[in-house]
């Protein structure tokens, strides 16, 4: 199936809707699944002059075709996440391209050089994708964001002015002709680039403009634009994952610092407020539903499902760390009381964890239940399917054989008037030759008389000739029409013969049909019988086990009432003991022994 849907991306003749759906369809099917994707990675477009990979072939309609429908465009860069999923060594490769070392190869586009170029692309559709595809190539990868930092780009054709891709990204926030599709987008790549990468981190602070330009965006008074609302909280975000995953290598920009910059400058409510405004953002809610992106204009595009998950999982870590380091300068016991909390709180989570275990154990023991229930409805119904299937064909069998022998009664009949047109055509011929014979020999016996007469009489012979020789044509004619006659129900005999055996053949067919069903309907018979001897048994067994429950109950009982009597008998004896003691009397070895036995 992937091999079919791929040929269809080496044709020009399917329409472009149709062509969306199914880049989508193969984006499902290598999605997270490492052997359709190094296919789909193998297959390449012969079309062209030069054959190239398939997929850097859709990375150039998404990137180059501003002409191409936009759903088209989204279709191939959800197909190129599902490529990049969970596919470390497709990720590593295309992160090669774009290193020092193999960046300059001349004459080679890459699918590292299109994303790139479409990152710095102004075309809003190849620049909002392109910054998408690059923050799923680094998705939870730190050895990838790790060596793009290695990644050097010039502006011209000097390396004098190269730049690395942080800081171009930085200049093109900055930069006041960039739409708010692209600055989103670009925010959305650079903090995928800082989660989890302290040296990223160290990266974009030890740029001067960094900080000063999120502190600018947070501190911006709000806007009823909910694009504007969108960088403003990722800004925020942004600036958070600074303060997490800092290590402090930069003295200037170090937790401390950032944390007095939100306290002094921005507020920490201001600061949470903001940073709460993407996830109340109806953007957000779209994004977190599921992976495929379902987007029917540009002005939907904003933010995709990874980095919403991302921001679902560090958001709260970046909150509880601004209230940590608030609460630690409040007295001790109110900290005593948060860690009270938390461990109540992580408690009641274990205990519901629990409880939905149980839940789930106990919905899959009903699942169980019902499936078996409905397996046992199946099999009476396709039992019950089978033997009426049993009765058509057999039914369907008796017809064919009273067709069968309708047919034979017809052949019988049509040989019969064969029979008979055959002695018809024999007895003509017959007659035919005695007439023959009879112009032939009677002027022979005849000739003395006919010599002696007159010419009169000659011309009364030479009429009668004529007239014999007019009736065997006659009697030709009569001869080729029974012939054709007898060639016709020859060639029908032939083929109702043949129609005869075919008949027949279908008719072994049905019977040997009716062989299989008679054979599966004594198997689900005997299936039903197992099945009842083994609701029998399991009934049997109940019945045991509620015997031997209450034999066991009995005796159980029986046992408590012996202990009961033993010990009131050992009472006695002790009772006997001190009594036979009190009085000054030789105590009975077995007293004595009584403790020690005990």
């Amino acid at each position: 199936l992937l091999h079919r849907l791929c040929v269809m991306l080496t044709m020009t003749t399917i329409p472009p809707d149709v062509l969306a759906e199914a880049i989508n369809t193969i984006g499902d099917i290598v999605r997270g699944n490492n052997e359709n994707q190094q296919f789909l990675g193998a297959v390449m477009n012969n079309t062209g002059e030069i054959p190239q990979p398939v997929l850097l072939s859709l990375l150039y309609t998404m990137v180059a075709g501003e002409k191409q429908l936009f759903p088209l465009r989204i279709s191939i860069l959800y197909c190129f996440q599902c490529y990049l999923y969970k596919n470390d060594y497709g990720k590593s490769m295309i992160v090669q391209t774009l290193l020092p070392q193999t960046a300059n190869v001349p004459n080679q586009y890459t699918l590292g050089h299109l994303l790139i170029i479409g990152y710095l692309s102004k075309d809003i559709i190849a620049s909002w994708c392109s910054s998408i595809a690059l923050s799923h190539l680094i998705m939870d990868n730190q050895q990838l964001k790790e060596a793009i930092l290695k990644v050097v780009l010039s502006i011209d054709q000097s390396q004098s002015n190269a730049k690395t891709l942080m800081e171009i990204s930085i200049d093109l926030l900055e930069n006041s002709s960039s739409s708010f599709h692209t600055r989103i987008s670009i925010l959305i790549f650079l903090c995928t680039w800082l989660s989890n990468c302290t040296l990223a981190v160290q990266a974009f602070l030890s740029i001067p403009s960094s900080i000063s330009y999120l502190i600018s965006q947070i501190c911006a008074q709000s806007v009823a634009d909910d694009l504007e609302v969108l960088i403003q909280s990722l800004c925020s975000f942004a600036f958070g994952l600074c303060l997490l995953f800092n290590n402090n290598q930069i003295s200037t920009c170090s937790t401390e610092s950032l944390e007095r910059i939100i306290k002094k400058r921005i507020g920490i409510d201001l600061f949470q407020e903001k940073l709460e405004l993407l996830s109340k953002s109806d953007y957000y809610a779209k994004a977190l539903y599921k992976p495929q992106l379902k987007l029917s204009k540009s002005n939907d595009m904003a933010l995709d499902y990874e980095f919403a998950r991302l921001y679902k999982i560090l958001e709260g870590s970046i909150t509880r760390l601004l209230t940590t380091r608030t609460n630690d300068e409040q007295p001790r016991s109110s900290d005593q009381s948060s860690t009270m909390l938390v461990q109540y709180t992580d408690l009641i989570q274990q205990q519901s964890q629990q409880i939905n275990t149980y839940q789930q154990q106990e919905k899959q023991f009903f699942e169980e239940r019902d499936f078996y229930q409905k397996k046992i409805a199946e099999l009476e119904q396709s039992l019950q399917e089978i033997r009426d299937q049993y009765t058509s064909l057999k039914f369907s069998s008796e017809q064919k054989q009273n067709s069968d022998d309708g047919l034979r009664t017809i052949c019988e009949q049509q040989q019969m008037e064969l029979e008979y047109l055959r002695n018809m055509m024999a007895y003509q011929q017959q007659q035919q030759q005695q007439q023959q014979y009879y112009y032939l020999t009677q002027p022979i016996e005849n000739g003395i008389e006919q010599i002696n007469l007159n010419n009169n009489d000659n011309q009364i012979v030479q009429n009668d000739e004529r007239n014999s020789v007019n009736e065997q044509a006659v009697l030709k004619a009569q001869i080729s029409e029974l012939q054709e006659k007898l060639n016709a129900f020859d060639e029908r005999c032939r083929v109702q013969t043949d129609e005869i055996a075919r008949l027949q053949l279908e008719n072994n067919v049905l019977q040997e049909k009716i062989t299989n069903e008679k054979r599966k309907v004594s198997i689900l018979e005997s299936l039903e019988g197992q099945m009842q001897e083994i609701i029998d048994e399991k009934a049997n067994l109940n019945n045991e086990y509620q015997k031997l429950n209450l034999v066991y109950q009995q005796n159980q009982k029986e046992q408590n009432d012996v202990l009961v009597l033993c010990s009131t008998y050992e009472d006695h004896l002790k009772q006997c003991r001190n009594i036979i003691q009190s009085a000054g009397l030789t105590v009975p070895k077995f007293l004595l022994e009584m403790d020690n036995t005990e």
